[in-house]
């Protein structure tokens, strides 16, 4: 799976959206992080091993971190 967010460019985001990866015993294989268009704003891309159930479940968890804009499977 890949999912793609828009998160609040600021410290400590990444951490706290690896650390629900990590908590959900989710694999991330590969992270991408950059600016992105829009002003304050960052774009991460991330691809992932597991099952369907767990990667919603994920997408869910991700908008009440740090308000996380449009989570998105690619």
């Amino acid at each position: 799976h890949v999912i793609s967010l828009i998160v609040k460019n600021e410290f400590g985001v990444m951490q706290r959206v690896m650390g629900e990866f990590t908590r959900n015993k989710i694999n991330v294989e590969t992270i991408v992080v950059g600016k992105c268009e829009l002003l304050g704003k960052s774009r991460m891309v991330l691809s992932v091993v597991s099952h369907d159930a767990a990667v919603t479940a994920i997408g869910l968890s991700l908008i009440h971190i740090s308000e996380p804009t449009r989570p998105e499977p690619i």
